[in-house]
């Protein structure tokens, strides 16, 4: 089953699964090597997987409330 084919619902509750992990991630590369590049990599990470947390959730609402109006 594709990520794409899925409903918002899914992929938001799925990013949602990922994000303790990025976050684990995210910790061991900056404390491997703590450089100003690894740090605004990080950064960069975490603000999309923040917008795409957002957008997935809106879309889910916006696709929950279609459903309930037909």
């Amino acid at each position: 089953m594709l990520y794409w084919s899925w409903n918002y619902k899914r992929k938001f509750k799925w990013n949602l699964i990922q994000l303790p992990i990025l976050i684990f991630l995210i910790v061991s590369f900056l404390l491997t090597s703590p450089t100003i590049v690894n740090v605004m990599i990080s950064l960069l990470a975490i603000a999309v997987v923040v917008v795409t947390l957002i957008y997935t959730f809106f879309k889910w609402k916006e696709e929950e409330s279609e459903s309930d109006g037909v």
